[in-house]
């Protein structure tokens, strides 16, 4: 990985498969989870400012992204079991999870099924799966598939049979994700990149409402705000995650 915005690499065993971590700073943890055929090495712009703001940013590749091997079998709860497991072994206490896109989905997803593990919440243009009906085909912009197509041929077929796969799942209505998010007790805020609505045209404003509390705020600044504006993108949420819940004792727990 380029740069030196992670100082510690780490390789976790999550059901007997290595999911790599990056990490740096110290303070109050937060989670990176990066979109779909993309790598932790996306957030490493906004990591030095919010290693600035006092925390400290652990960087995951998804299962089957970067470093880390893929899940077993394509079904959505195995990303989310993998994440959770990775939460466990890395986090002593609640943190704060970053989400872009597919991120979004997945750290929604884990604060309405563990909200034991998650103390603020940030989703950037998250993909999720509509209410009712089949959500479109086009749901990933134009200029985003094609920088994934590059991607996933440097991992293979398989790789591209994976994102494929996920990109199906989400485009199947799921009432019942949606209406487990009442379940959400850290604060959340919903973040596109320009316009009020996410390039993939998920009605952000109707996530929200189904979010108890959730913020919104829009910036001119893209699908992928935390690459195109890293430092606004820090200094935007740092604030919101500082605000979230009294700080605690947390920490990364370092290997022995």
């Amino acid at each position: 990985m380029a740069g030196m915005a992670y100082s510690v690499v780490r390789d976790l065993v999550v059901g007997g498969r290595d999911l790599r971590l990056y990490a740096s700073g110290v303070g109050r943890p937060v989670v990176l989870l990066h979109a779909l055929a993309s790598s932790a090495a996306s957030f490493e712009g906004s990591a030095p400012a919010l290693i600035a703001a006092g925390h400290e940013v652990v960087a995951l590749d998804l299962p089957g992204h970067g470093g880390s091997d893929p899940v077993r079998g394509s079904e959505l709860d195995a990303y989310v079991d993998a994440l959770v497991d990775a939460v466990e072994q890395t986090i002593d206490g609640p943190a704060d999870l970053v989400g872009h896109e597919f991120g979004g989905y997945l750290a929604l997803t884990i604060a309405a099924s563990r909200p034991d593990l998650v103390r603020g919440v940030v989703v950037e243009e998250p993909l999720v799966p509509p209410r009712s009906g089949r959500g479109p085909a086009s749901m990933v912009p134009t200029s985003v598939r094609v920088r994934r197509a590059v991607t996933v041929a440097r991992q293979g077929r398989y790789g591209l049979a994976r994102v494929r796969a996920v990109v199906e799942q989400l485009r199947s209505a799921d009432p019942a994700w949606w209406t487990r998010l009442s379940a959400i007790r850290a604060p959340v805020l919903v973040l596109d990149g320009g316009g009020g609505r996410a390039q993939s045209g998920i009605d952000l404003d109707d996530l929200c409402g189904a979010i108890p509390g959730a913020a919104r705020r829009s910036v001119e600044a893209g699908h992928r705000l935390h690459q195109s504006a890293p430092d606004q993108f820090a200094v935007l949420i740092a604030p919101f995650l500082a605000d979230a819940r009294p700080p605690a004792q947390l920490h990364l727990i370092r290997p022995a």
